[in-house]
């Protein structure tokens, strides 16, 4: 393997339901405001590290003070869970751009994102991820999230394990947070701050067009 490019799911291949998601449960912008300020935080980011289980997440989802009329409001965990999957979809021009990178010869493509076990339904319901995806990275079974620098090294070394040590310069990495794209680029990779699939399909060419 010559090249990786590498992706992060959330927002850069598929498009973020989460927020329009809340804005249709919790139609009051006074409550829906509120709302994130009471999800317990902690529970959420222990569920992405695979720390706790569904059920776990499910029983802290609000903070335990939570008001009984706001209870009453907010919706569910089942019922968030059960939404996001409705409402998945890839980012414009993603699918037209993973078919062409697939024909590039000497590049493989991954995907490396904070999310939990949810993200196997998640790739259930958008086969193509499955389909052009080479590696798997997920915070969930990596017990680390990005930005933490842990989560960029066992990437290199799952990848030197499958296939040999890969150079840092020869990995493209895409985030739609700057946050997450500066340990990458502290330890010698490509990195493209996702906006849109034109300048990303740019960026990919240029990285391939670069000497390896």
């Amino acid at each position: 393997m010559q090249r990786l490019v590498l992706f992060d799911m959330m927002d850069t291949l598929v498009s973020e339901p989460y927020f329009r998601l809340i804005e249709r449960l919790v139609p009051d912008p006074e409550q829906r405001r509120a709302y994130f300020g009471w999800r317990d935080r902690e529970a959420h980011i222990e569920f992405e590290r695979g720390e706790i289980s569904e059920a776990e997440l499910f029983r802290r989802f609000y903070l335990p003070d939570l008001p009984a009329s706001l209870r009453e409001v907010y919706p569910s965990p089942e019922r968030v869970k059960k939404g996001l999957l409705r409402e998945l979809s890839y980012m414009p021009g993603i699918r037209e751009l993973l078919a062409w990178l697939a024909e590039q010869s000497d590049v493989r493509i991954g995907i490396a994102s904070n999310y939990s076990c949810w993200y196997v339904e998640f790739l259930a319901r958008l086969p193509l991820l499955s389909k052009y995806a080479d590696y798997l990275f997920f915070s969930c079974e990596m017990n680390a999230r990005k930005p933490e620098p842990r989560f960029y090294e066992m990437i290199e070394t799952a990848i030197a394990e499958s296939a040999g040590p890969i150079a840092p310069h020869s990995i493209l990495f895409i985030d739609d947070r700057e946050a997450n794209l500066e340990p990458a680029r502290a330890r010698g990779w490509n990195v493209h701050l996702m906006q849109s699939a034109g300048p990303l399909r740019t960026a990919i060419e240029a990285f391939l067009k670069a000497p390896p």
